[in-house]
């Protein structure tokens, strides 16, 4: 699904929403790391004048937030959130799908 649904929000201007449930997902499923560098990239992009959070993808980010925490440690959640806002969109497409190391 989301492999069909990533060019069709492409061409609409705004992967973002999209990104940040993956990241959601690939933390549910143990893949911390990639969550918060996908998390990081989806943070860079709400940093764009008018931007912003719903209330449900703030409860979707509240969640991943709390994953993050209970895995990792402050200092390696800032580190993969810094790393992911240097991201290209399709390095981070790539990590919420598994399949970049």
């Amino acid at each position: 699904l989301a492999r069909t649904a990533y060019p069709l929000l492409q061409r609409e201007g705004d992967t973002r929403w999209l990104l940040e449930a993956l990241a959601l997902s690939a933390a549910m499923e143990g893949r911390l790391e990639d969550a918060a560098r996908i998390a990081g990239w989806t943070d860079a992009r709400l940093a764009l004048p008018g931007r912003f959070r719903s209330a449900p993808e703030r409860d979707r980010r509240a969640r991943l937030d709390a994953l993050l925490a209970a895995g990792l440690s402050r200092e390696e959640v800032r580190a993969r959130l810094a790393e992911g806002a240097t991201l290209r969109e399709d390095e981070a497409f790539g990590r919420a799908l598994g399949e970049t190391a």
